[in-house]
This record gives structure tokens, sequence and C-alpha cells, in this order.
């Protein structure tokens, strides 16, 4: 909640636009004349004095509003102005307890005519102390008392937004109850900005529907329609429940082209979401420009930089983030995007020195402990200073995979800190795989790597695999054969290529009987009965024509002297049209 006060009672006000300062400011000077001119015809009329603590609080000259108050209180008894502006003086010099006591008198003493203000107030200094049900009841009575209170509908809706549980069978039900009520606070006040910049970071999150259908293609980046689809070039969409990606240019005929190629089997009928980030910068711009409060201002540009950044428009995003921080400095998200932008440009020092701001205000705040660390090993000034900031994050959620896997990968950078950097990786796997979910293909590469580089071939050869394997499951919806079912040893694996080829063996084989087609007889050209020759070993794996790939499982002989028998791992099938025991050339993996 931003602002002191309620109502009435001289809180800050949120929706003067510029346009209308300097006239405003002509009136305060007007009106400050007319108060020192009252004052001289009678200097005890209460209402002057109330008057001049009103004017005085509302540019911020909190002392001068406390004397006028109080002197009003004590010359003239409990008056209900007075006893609302020194509530809204005691919430400003954030004396909650004194304000709570001054709202709560005037309540008591004027229950009708102190209005749903009085409680806005009192729902606010509930809020600041951890009353938080106290706080909910107040607002409740508050639009009792006036249902266009657009503070009261705003704090409301915050605080029941706040206790919303996502497992709940009416968390659907209760979060669109909240968005209500902050639409109808819109409807009531169009100009109020913290009103519209809560309506912005809604709209930030919102998956909005778009009418008709899609089809999808496995492994296309070809969209195509039911009907011509509500989306741009620029749009990022959802299609079905967990596909992300970005609208590239239109396709044909109702259709578009995405930035990511569909991982899942060709589908048709599925559901198409956009975010509507135009609805979002119309709305903080709309919010930065009804209000003059800076806190609100600097708000309403991190939500115009969360857009710009989204889009990966980083200059915009990093412009606006940096204007959100001088207007606000402790406003840490800001901060923290910019920072994020900062080390996208590989403005390393600038960014480091963000994330210290960052954790100056929350020292907490895992995302900037990591990056921060993160950044210090990138510059190589402090590494014990940079893994304290890792080991910082970790100790805060002990059950994060990523937070680990950042470690591991901050300990890869340097070559004496390989065993360590394996030994996080493997802490990290251990994390993922425990929480039922399937380690990325990365961290079995970097796994390999850092066991290649310390001469343990042998696991970096499993982890090697292990990547592939990754690599096919996540593809799996694409409904290839895979790897296990081809026969393939995951090293022969087409992402693996650079390091293996087929090489002619120079013979023939056939299958030496229609009942067992694992076995495989040696065949010379002519047809007459040939030796394997040196070379081929049990353990390779060999390609008979195009398609079948086995290994071989043991070599025998019909003489005990040349080695002319092959018993492959799986039985040879060769194709429908083809003789079953016809001749196929023998080819060996190298």
């Amino acid at each position: 909640f931003g602002g002191g006060g309620g109502g009435g009672s001289g809180g800050q006000d949120s929706s003067v636009n510029p346009a209308q300062a300097e006239r405003n400011e002509e009136l305060k000077g007007l009106a400050e004349d007319r108060f020192m001119r009252a004052g001289k015809v009678d200097q005890l009329f209460p209402m002057t004095w109330v008057g001049r603590g009103m004017m005085n609080l509302s540019i911020g000259r909190v002392d001068q509003a406390r004397f006028f108050f109080e002197t009003t209180l004590r010359q003239c008894g409990q008056v209900l102005p007075a006893l609302l502006g020194m509530a809204a003086v005691r919430y400003r010099e954030k004396d909650y307890r004194g304000a709570q006591e001054m709202y709560g008198r005037a309540m008591t003493l004027f229950p009708e005519k102190s209005g749903g203000s009085a409680r806005v107030g009192f729902g606010l200094a509930c809020y600041k102390l951890g009353q938080v049900d106290r706080s909910k009841s107040a607002f409740k009575r508050a639009l009792d008392m006036d249902r266009d209170n657009v503070e009261a509908m705003i704090g409301l809706a915050i605080l029941d937004m706040a206790s919303l549980d996502e497992t709940s069978r009416d968390f659907r039900q209760r979060s669109e109850r909240c968005i209500r009520l902050i639409s109808s606070a819109n409807l009531v006040d169009r100009s109020n900005a913290m009103v519209q910049n809560h309506l912005a970071n809604h709209y930030f999150w919102k998956w909005a529907p778009v009418p008709g259908t899609v089809e999808a293609t496995a492994g296309g980046a070809v969209v195509k329609g039911s009907q011509a689809m509500n989306v741009d070039t620029g749009d990022r969409i959802r299609i079905g429940q967990g596909f992300e990606t970005v609208v590239v240019e239109e396709e044909g005929e109702h259709g578009f082209r995405v930035k990511d190629a569909w991982k899942s089997e060709s589908k048709t009928g599925l559901k198409l979401w956009k975010k509507d980030y135009d609805r979002v910068v119309v709305l903080a711009r709309g919010a930065y420009s009804s209000t003059t409060v800076k806190e609100v201002q600097a708000e309403s540009l991190y939500l115009l930089a969360r857009v710009y950044h989204v889009r990966d428009e980083m200059e915009s995003a990093t412009k606006f983030y940096d204007r959100a921080c001088k207007l606000a400095p402790d406003l840490g998200p800001a901060r923290f995007g910019l920072a994020q932008c900062l080390i996208y440009d590989e403005k390393y020092e600038e960014a480091a020195a963000h994330l210290r701001l960052v954790l100056g205000s929350s020292p907490h705040s895992t995302d900037a402990l990591a990056a921060l660390g993160l950044v210090e090993v990138k510059t190589g000034k402090d590494r014990r200073e940079a893994f304290g900031y890792l080991k910082k994050a970790i100790d805060q959620d002990p059950l994060n995979a990523e937070l680990v896997q950042l470690e591991a990968l901050a300990l890869q950078q340097r070559e004496s800190d390989y065993d360590k950097g394996l030994e996080r990786y493997r802490s990290a796997v251990r994390l993922v795989e425990g929480q039922g979910r399937a380690v990325p293909f990365e961290v079995w590469t970097n796994m390999g790597v850092l066991c290649h580089e310390t001469k343990k071939f042998d696991d970096a050869l499993g982890h090697y695999e292990s990547a592939l394997k990754a690599i096919d499951q996540d593809v799996e919806a694409k409904r290839k054969p895979s790897l296990e079912d081809a026969g393939v040893d995951s090293i022969r694996h087409k992402n693996n290529s650079l390091f293996w080829e087929w090489v002619d063996a120079g013979v023939k084989v056939s299958c030496h009987s229609e009942e067992d087609n694992k076995l495989l007889a040696v065949a010379g050209d002519g047809g007459d009965g040939a030796s394997l020759p040196e070379g081929v070993e049990v353990g390779d794996h060999v390609r008979l024509g195009d398609d079948f790939i086995s290994e071989i499982m043991e070599i025998k002989s019909d003489d005990g002297k040349e080695r002319n028998r092959l018993v492959l791992k799986r039985a040879f099938v060769p194709p429908a049209d083809k003789e079953k025991k016809r001749s196929e050339g023998g080819r060996r993996g190298g």
C-alpha cells in the first residue's frame, strides 16, 4: 500500500497529472493567502486551523500540519477533521499504532460522519502492524459505507490475492473475484494510478484466449488456424497448455510461423492463447501520466520495462528500469531487472553494483544472491566472496536444484575446481531426480566435459550417453524410433556424428538359418565361405544395408579356424519386399 492515511485525511494525491500541476500550485498559494487572512480575523476559529493543517500535510510540511491539528484538538476539543488529520500525520511519520488510535477515536466519536475514509486509514494502519484480518474487516466496512471507495476496493483485493492458495479448489473463483474488484475500482476512477498499475500487472501475467483453434505439425514451425487468428508478428503465444513461443510472421491464409518448432506429435483443434502486452503498456503509461507521486510513477515505469524485457527489446528495457530506479531507489524488482539488462550488455561491474543495492534492501533474495555470485565469478575479482553469495542463495532454498547447478557452473570456470564442480552437478542431479523431474541434457553434457577433462573417460562416456538420451526423450513425442528400439548405442547418435563414421568392412553376410536371425554367416563375393577381416571385434556396432543396426555379441567359427559366424544383439529383419535370406553389405562402426 502506498500513501499516508485515507480519504480526506490528507493522503498523497495519486490522480493529479502534470498538466494540472502548475494550476494546483497556484491554487495552493491562493488558499494559503486566504487562510492567513482568515487567521487575522479570528485566530481561534477551528476550521481555519484544520484547513491550514490539511494544506500543509498535502504539500509535505508534516511538522506544520501537526502543529495546526494539535492546536485545534487542544483549543477546540475532539473535532473530526482534526482527528483525521492527526491520524494522517502519525501514519506519515510511521507511527502506525498512534494512527490506529486516532482513527479509532474518530470512528468511535463520529461513527457515521467519519465515513469510509476513516475505515480505510484504520485498515492501512492495521496492515502496517501485521493485523491483516482487522485490515480486511476495515476495508469491507468502508465498502459497506461507500460502495465507490476505490482505496477500499484495492486494499481488499490485494489482501485477498495475498491469501490465495493455488492448490485450493476455489482458487480460480477467488482470484477472478479480486480482479473484478480492481476492474470495478478502475470504472469508478479511471485516473487512479494505483488501480491502473495493478491492472497492468494482472494483464502482464494473464493469457488471453484467441478465438478459433490451430493445427501444429510435429517438428514444424508453421501453425495453421481454423480461421483468421487475431495474432500479430511479435506476439507471445501459448499453444495448448505448455508450449510457449513468439509469432515470427504470417504464413499463407490463416497461418503463421513461430520462433520455435512444435515438439509434440501433430495435433489439431488446439487452443491458442496470447499475452496482451499492448494493454499493459496502455495501462502503465496511463498510470504514469495520472500521478505526480514518484513511487507510483516508478512502478509504472517498471511495468513498462518488464514488457520490453520480455520482448527482448533490451535497450528500451534498460532505459525504463533506470528511470524507475532513479524515481524510487528502493524499488528492488526494477533494480534487479536493470542488473539483468546490464549483464546482457556485459557491463558486469555496473550490474554487480545494482545487485548489491538490491541485497541491501532484500538480503534474502536468492535470485540476487545467485546473480551476484555468477557476476563476481565472471569478473574474477574475489572468488571466495562470489561463492559466498552462491552459498547464501542455496542456504535460503536448499531444494532448488537450479541454484546448485549455477554453483556448479561457476566452479566449472576454473580447472582447479573441476572436481568440486562435478560433485555439485551430482548433487543437482540427485535433487532433480528426487523431485521426479528429468535432468536437462545440458547438465549431463557439462558433467561429461568435466569427467573428460579430468581423464575419467568411462564416467564421461556415461554422462554423454545420458545427455543424448535426454535429448531423445525431449523429442520423444515426435514418434521417432528411440535409440534402444533401433539398437543403436547412443555414442552413434546423429548429434555425435562428428566423432565417428561407418566404414566398409569388405564382407557380405547372410542369415545362417530361418530360425535364428541373430546368427549371420560371412560370405565372400563369389558366395564361398570367408572370414571376418582383422579389426572386426566383439562389441563393434554394424550396419546391414541402410537401416538395420546392431552390436556384435559373439564371433564363432564352424571349423575352429576361420572367424565366419557373427552373433548379433538383435535379430536381423530384412525389408518385407525382399527375400529374407538375401545378402546385405556389411559395414562396421569405426
